[in-house]
């Protein structure tokens, strides 16, 4: 069983990998490499894709790679909101109800993203208890279904290489988190 501390270590590199590039993706994948590789194979080995497909790439491709993937390509858009509601006005509720949480948790988001961006989401559960519903609640109605969604939107190449890193990414992030939610169906609720 993965203790809070590591968990919510690996939920912050997570957070970081799906930022805007800044700075070197690999390491930062790297160094959560072996406390995944504890927790979850086949998180891990999708982690490790990652960092060879992202290992290819210079800093400039890697910005424009994260651009068509996130900004242009509407399947893999990072907000949850966007992901289950649409532009509709229950994006907007449900963008409101993700800033009251935040408020009542004195969680402060530190970027200039949305309440619901990815990135964001999994730096506020570093902030939750397992035991809390609410934890719960955004693994199975928030960040699940939004990667399996987003997941679809890749086209597979023959060659990991010719894969999008994000793919990748998104898939090791799910992995993880599956394995979370089954711990706290295991008892730890």
């Amino acid at each position: 069983m993965l203790q809070t501390k590591e968990r919510n270590e690996i939920l912050g590199s997570f957070s970081k990998l799906f930022n805007y590039p800044q700075g070197d993706l690999k390491e930062i994948a790297q160094g959560m490499l072996d406390a995944l590789t504890e927790w979850n194979t086949d998180a891990a080995e999708s982690l490790r894709h990652f960092i060879v497909t992202i290992d290819s790439m210079d800093q400039s491709r890697q910005e424009e790679n994260y651009t068509t993937t996130f900004d242009v390509n509407p399947s893999c858009c990072p907000f949850l909101g966007n992901q289950l509601f649409g532009e509709t006005i229950k994006r907007s509720e449900f963008l409101s109800m993700l800033i009251g949480k935040y408020n009542e948790y004195e969680f402060q988001n530190e970027t200039t993203e949305l309440a619901d961006h990815v990135m964001v989401v999994l730096e506020f559960l570093r902030q939750l208890d397992l035991k809390e519903n609410l934890y719960m609640e955004i693994l199975e109605d928030g960040l699940l279904p939004v990667f399996e969604k987003m997941k679809t939107g890749f086209k597979k190449g023959s060659k990991i290489e010719d894969r999008n890193p994000y793919f990748y990414l998104i898939e090791s992030c799910s992995y993880f988190l599956n394995e979370i939610k089954n711990q706290i169906n295991g008892g730890m609720r």
